[in-house]
């Protein structure tokens, strides 16, 4: 049985408070992958895609990169969560950490706005960021996002996916 990663907002204005993160959390452990998300916009054709997203410990996105005309940014509300920023030969030029730490030199947010493969890296055992980019999302081809060849998919062995990470996770950057 296929089951759901997403919830859909049916309302014309929405909030979302510690009960919703709370079944957010709930929601995520019942998911085939262990990720969820809350969609704050109504329907995959909207302009806006605003979203709540949930992971439990790690969850594997492969790198993509959207189209000129598209952006996005993460603003973290639980936990840690790195965002690992690719060339399109899929060398590591950059690495953001962000948590929902307060120590004074953590970072909570970021945007993308220019068409780089990237992908995310959740550090917690639970990592909870609202998403908004731009829409409308459709699966037609690269019409959202573009997925790199040099990282294994989503569907690749866990030994393959393991040892893409484990390379990452190896480059250090000067400036962090």
């Amino acid at each position: 049985m296929k089951r759901k990663e997403a919830k859909f907002n049916n309302l014309n204005y929405q909030s979302v408070g510690n009960i919703d993160i709370k079944e957010l959390k709930e929601l995520t452990e019942k998911s085939r992958r262990n990720k969820f998300r809350l969609c704050l916009h109504k329907k995959t054709s909207d302009l806006v895609q605003e979203m709540i997203i949930c992971t439990k410990n790690f969850v594997y996105s492969q790198p993509h990169k959207h189209p000129n005309n598209k952006s996005e940014s993460y603003h973290i509300i639980e936990g840690s969560l790195d965002v690992i920023i690719f060339n399109d030969k899929g060398k590591v030029i950059d690495k953001i950490s962000l948590s929902s730490s307060k120590n004074k030199n953590s970072q909570f947010m970021y945007r993308l706005s220019k068409p780089y493969f990237h992908t995310m890296i959740p550090r917690s055992k639970w990592t909870i960021w609202h998403e908004v980019s731009t829409g409308p999302f459709t699966k037609k081809k690269n019409q959202f996002a573009r997925y790199a060849d040099f990282a294994p998919s989503e569907k690749s062995k866990k030994i393959e996916i393991n040892s893409f990470i484990n390379k990452i996770k190896k480059i250090t950057f000067k400036k962090f």
